[in-house]
């Protein structure tokens, strides 16, 4: 990416403001391969406590992972909760997820992750029909212990407009680069907080004023207005002088002729 290091020391900054964000994201343990891809994908478009609870309330409607797959999509909705941010997306992923891992596996058993080297596990996500990049990412950071940042899809519009971000960049690059410049805790402080305000109203002020950009536009405009006053001040020196100058030269002249 072209000025890496300045777009690195942006988000840097960003974070340092927004990282109180992070506790409303409610961030909970996560236990074992099966509730960290789920986990993953519920909490895209939720809170982390509201996720587990969605999370929650699945386990308790089916009888395994299994039953889970077979679920109808609109029946996992009523299950989720209708009130879920995005429950029918989530639901679809689910369960384009799940049957992805049966065709692979022919059974609904995640323990092979437990001793499976982290690129082969990463290899293997890449194979999985339906799983979002937020989840994919969410996986690798939570269970993998991978240079990861989960981003939705709000927060790469936020980063994206407020020029922390190249325009043009897919969430594929933006994960890559945040994962390259954010390790651990500030991973995890990152991707929690960014979601939560790149949701809120302020993020679309932000947006609507163009973030940095407009600092940069108010500064420009206050450096203009300085030069401006500047400029007028020495035009007003100038016509004093000249006035003054004007002004010498008569009463000279006056002295002049009543000498004669």
């Amino acid at each position: 990416m072209k000025n890496a290091t300045q777009y690195a020391a942006k988000i840097k900054k960003l974070l340092t403001n927004i990282k109180s964000h992070e506790e409303k994201d409610g961030r909970v343990e996560i236990d074992g391969p099966e509730e960290t891809l789920l986990m993953g994908i519920l909490a895209r478009s939720a809170p982390e406590k509201k996720a587990a609870d969605a999370l929650s309330n699945l386990r308790a409607a089916t009888v395994d992972l299994n039953d889970m797959r077979v679920t109808p999509v609109a029946e996992m909705v009523q299950i989720i909760g209708t009130g879920y941010p995005a429950a029918r997306v989530a639901a679809a992923e689910i369960a384009a997820v799940m049957n992805s891992i049966f065709n692979q596996l022919h059974e609904m058993d995640l323990s092979l992750f437990k001793g499976m080297a982290k690129k082969a596990a990463i290899s293997f996500l890449d194979d999985l029909d339906g799983l979002s990049p937020y989840a994919h990412a969410f996986f690798r950071l939570r269970y993998l212990s991978s240079s990861a940042v989960p981003l939705t899809d709000a927060g790469l519009t936020y980063l994206i407009k407020t020029d922390h971000l190249p325009e043009g960049t897919n969430v594929d690059e933006a994960q890559k680069f945040l994962g390259n410049h954010f390790k651990d805790d500030a991973a995890l402080t990152l991707s929690s907080a960014l979601k939560i305000y790149a949701a809120s109203p302020a993020a679309k002020k932000d947006m609507r004023e163009g973030g940095l950009s407009a600092g940069k536009k108010k500064t420009t405009k206050k450096k203009a207005t300085s030069k401006s006053k500047t400029a007028t001040k020495t035009k007003k020196a100038a016509t004093s002088t000249a006035a003054a100058s004007k002004k010498k030269k008569t009463t000279a002249a006056k002295k002049k002729r009543l000498r004669r």
